[in-house]
């Protein structure tokens, strides 16, 4: 018996001995900072054969999201780049991530987004993330992703951040300098830069553009009149002045003879850095606005051009002019197939997709009472629509094939159209087209042309294209184009329409994902922090406004001096916009100097800023007749 036991006891300790040494060559991979394995080294199993889970890849996830099991032909087990423990040198395992020396930032490698693309599907699954369901109900657009946790600032979330909808992480921004944000968000749509990201915080970079911005200012300085400006405008609800819809229009009225907007029509040619700003302000943006007019522009016809929109937008018409006169289904039938048009369609279109007797209850039923259904969408608004949605989806990880299906899906994805009626809101050959020539991925497009798009990053710039913009409810969702006008309320009439274009590219990303508030935040009527207006998840338009006027009244004469809402200007030999002790440089002209003459400056203390030079003091928001001349 005793000689078993000695048998037994020294089996176990070669078991230990084996176990210590496969210790110590997985700890040889530890780092020797943290005491941390590397998942690159940790094995599937919840748990080794003496309990313990510290070398296990499922457990990690499971409880801590420092390392994910992908199970991938090239990984099993690969970091989460971007927990926080994996914020060093070691642990950030450049097999998978990339690893910022300077900034000591780990992240995920771009290289490698296939592999994470086909994890994160997997674990959260098919997510329909219509602007509207087909009860007219708006998703929470960052919450689409709860199998992977219900706090949004989940480390298991983070692994699959920017995989299940580009700009999907609420608190992307919390925190951050509003001016920061402001200039990152100028620097995509000044230098869409898709496959370096980082440039848009670059400190040199986003100098350059500002230098650029204040050139292209400076020949109209000290604002003359401008023939445009932002101006915030509303109309009462529900017929009283104690309820308004507010809209931020970024060159004050709607033109009636701008049938899109004044960027979308605007020629880019025209413009070159140096050659002074045009009056919307739209050139400044030139390398993100050319290729959203240019899909808008390829779109358009398409649409137009398409029998089964055409069709639609007739049926549509009937049913809601049926309904309301109280007309009888086989009245507005006849109505219909009366219309030489009509008939024309039916021609040309398979019979089961032209079945009146269907189409016209599906529309109503969609209609009322519902609401997710909206007839009045010019083509330039449908573009929108679909280009709207294509910003919303995540291409990282996507081949061509994965993008088209993203595409179609959206491309057909409209109010429109009923959800889900057998009569499809266009023809397989326009959508083909759509994806091949205006969206420019075509069937056997490269990976690495698709994953670098400068079209899909300069989309997200869209909205500061308009000229009016508001948060709109169901089925309109924000942010959203108006083309009509409503009563002017506050007019910047010192601040140039390129100045509320950059303040909105700040507010773009989080305003075009937030959902109207149908419960108590409708309440919020009082002007948020500058923190909400970069976090919310759902807003009004009262938000909206309030948030623009911070960032314009705040902020944006930090960004450019030029754009500020309250400039204190400075005359000594030129006219100098906002003061500058005279240099050997300002001999022959009058040039901006940073920091001199400051906004809020009373008329003695910018003498004081300003010694032994000629003045002329003028508070800009009182009023500015006619530029000083030198004599003055």
């Amino acid at each position: 018996m005793a000689h078993l036991i000695l048998h037994i006891l020294c089996a176990l300790v070669v078991i230990e001995a084996k176990r210590v040494k496969v210790s110590q060559v997985i700890s040889v991979k530890n780092t020797t900072r943290t005491g941390k394995t590397l998942c690159s080294a940790k094995t599937g199993e919840n748990e080794d054969s003496w309990g313990s889970d510290r070398y296990s890849c499922t457990s990690s996830w499971e409880t801590t999201g420092r390392c994910a099991r992908i199970d991938h032909s090239k990984y099993f087990c690969v970091p989460n780049c971007l927990h926080e423990n994996n914020q060093n040198d070691e642990l950030c395992e450049t097999s998978f991530c990339s690893w910022n020396a300077e900034k000591g930032v780990c992240s995920f490698a771009a290289d490698h987004a296939p592999a994470r693309r086909t994890f994160c599907d997997k674990h959260a699954g098919d997510v329909d993330r219509r602007f509207i369901d087909k009860n007219g109900k708006e998703p929470d657009f960052f919450d689409h992703n709860l199998k992977l946790g219900e706090d949004p600032k989940s480390t298991q979330r983070s692994f699959c951040r920017g995989m299940l909808a580009d700009g999907d992480y609420q608190f992307e921004d919390e925190g951050k300098d509003p001016v920061k944000v402001i200039l990152a968000g100028m620097m995509r749509c000044w230098r869409p830069a898709p496959g370096n990201r980082d440039s848009y915080e670059d400190p040199a970079l986003q100098a350059e553009m500002v230098a650029q911005l204040t050139r292209d200012l400076e020949p109209i300085a000290p604002w003359p009149k401008l023939d445009l400006y932002p101006t915030l405008s509303s109309n009462p609800i529900a017929m009283t002045t104690l309820a308004k819809h507010w809209t931020v229009g970024i060159t004050g009225i709607h033109a009636p003879h701008v049938p899109t907007s004044r960027c979308q029509e605007f020629d880019y040619s025209t413009y070159g850095p140096g050659q002074g700003v045009d009056p919307a302000g739209c050139g400044f943006f030139k390398k993100s606005f050319e290729p959203v007019q240019e899909v808008a522009s390829c779109i358009m016809p398409k649409l137009r051009e398409d029998p089964y929109k055409q069709l639609w937008t007739q049926v549509a018409a009937a049913a809601e002019k049926g309904h309301e006169a109280n007309k009888t289904l086989p009245d507005m039938i006849k109505g219909l197939t009366d219309h030489k048009h009509i008939q024309y369609l039916m021609s040309v279109l398979p019979e089961e997709h032209v079945d009146f007797s269907t189409m016209i209850p599906e529309w109503n039923a969609a209609r009322w009472p519902g609401f997710s259904v909206f007839r009045y969408l010019s083509d330039y608004q449908r573009a929108i629509e679909i280009m709207k949605q294509v910003e919303h989806d995540s291409w990282e990880g996507h081949d061509a094939a994965g993008i088209r299906r993203l595409l179609h899906w959206r491309i057909l994805s409209t109010i429109a159209t009923p959800f889900g009626s057998v009569t499809p809101a266009l023809k397989e050959s326009t959508v083909s087209a759509i994806m091949d020539e205006c969206f420019k991925v075509p069937e056997d497009a490269s990976y690495e042309a698709v994953s670098k798009s400068l079209l899909k990053e300069s989309l997200r710039c869209g909205p500061i294209m308009w000229d009016k913009l508001e948060v709109s409810g169901s089925p309109l969702t924000a942010l959203w184009i108006m083309q009509h006008n409503n009563h002017p309320e506050t007019e910047r009439k010192i601040q140039h329409p390129v100045c509320a274009r950059a303040a909105i590219s700040a507010m773009a990303r989080q305003f075009a994902r937030i959902k109207y508030p149908l419960n108590w935040k409708i309440s919020r009527i009082l002007p948020v922090s500058n923190e909400t207006c970069l976090t919310m998840t759902a807003a009004s338009c009262i938000n909206f406004k309030d948030c623009f006027n911070s960032f314009m009244d705040n902020h944006m004469g930090k960004v450019a001096e030029l754009c500020s809402s309250n400039p204190k200007c400075c005359c000594d030999d030129g006219w100098n916009p906002f003061g500058a002790d005279k240099t050997e440089e300002d001999t022959e002209h009058c040039s901006v100097k940073i920091g001199k003459c400051g906004f809020s400056d009373t008329e003695d203390e910018t003498r004081k800023r300003c010694p032994n030079h000629k003045l002329k003091i003028v508070d800009v928001n009182e009023g500015l007749a006619e530029r000083p001349t030198h004599s003055e």
